[in-house]
């Protein structure tokens, strides 16, 4: 690089650290998250359907419209949900934020195999993993839930054991559960954010759930 005019000393640019995707973070390979759905930082309520880790695929598509409100999320009260169009196998994971939680299932599929989690069971929470396990530390109202193949995860921290047996999986829905194909048990609250793996992200769980409170 040569000198500027006048002794002054030659410009640099700063270089920029690379930009690292909430639902990613901790290295977890693009390639192995399924979907990342972020309605809280939406613009639009349409732009919040989006898979942001690949936009136009494994989007969102309606049931019944929730909610919706930048900063907030997807709010059901009790008729809304949301399909992914996702079916699990028994090496998927998924983690997700949400708050003002009073009743339902916050996502689920349900057939022979579930895959999913209810915050407020009266004062437990369950996790649905093939079969189920109810966690005796309590309902969670608001925080960051997630399933790994066998485990339950509270805020970062594993707190069940999943057991895992039945033959079939079924896709999942958002704010409600995919009952062989008909939305029940509806989700009473709002979700900010949601990302879905097709790997187990027992590994990255500490970084990743500060990474969606983030």
């Amino acid at each position: 690089m040569l000198p500027l005019r006048g002794g002054l000393a030659p410009l640099t640019l700063a270089s920029k650290a690379p930009v690292i995707l909430r639902w990613l973070t901790g290295g977890i390979p693009a390639a192995n998250c399924i979907a990342a759905y972020e309605p809280m930082d939406a613009v639009t309520q349409a732009a919040s359907y989006s898979n942001l880790n690949n936009p136009g695929t494994n989007d969102c598509t309606l049931g019944v419209a929730p909610n919706w409100a930048a900063g907030t999320g997807w709010t059901g009260t009790g008729t809304q949900y949301l399909k992914t169009g996702l079916i699990p196998t028994a090496t998927w994971s998924a983690i997700i934020r949400f708050s003002g939680a009073t009743v339902g299932r916050v996502f689920s599929g349900e057939t022979s195999k579930r895959f999913g989690i209810v915050p407020v069971s009266t004062t437990t929470a369950v996790y649905l993993f093939g079969n189920y396990t109810i966690v005796a530390a309590g309902a969670t109202t608001a925080g960051v839930l997630a399933i790994t193949p066998g485990k339950g995860w509270k805020n970062g921290s594993q707190v069940a054991t999943i057991a895992n047996a039945g033959t079939t999986w079924s896709e999942i829905y958002i704010l409600a559960r995919n009952n062989t194909g008909t939305a029940d048990v509806f989700f009473s609250g709002s979700v900010q954010r949601m990302y879905l793996y097709d790997i187990d992200i027992s590994s990255y769980m500490t970084a990743l759930t500060a990474s969606i409170n983030s």
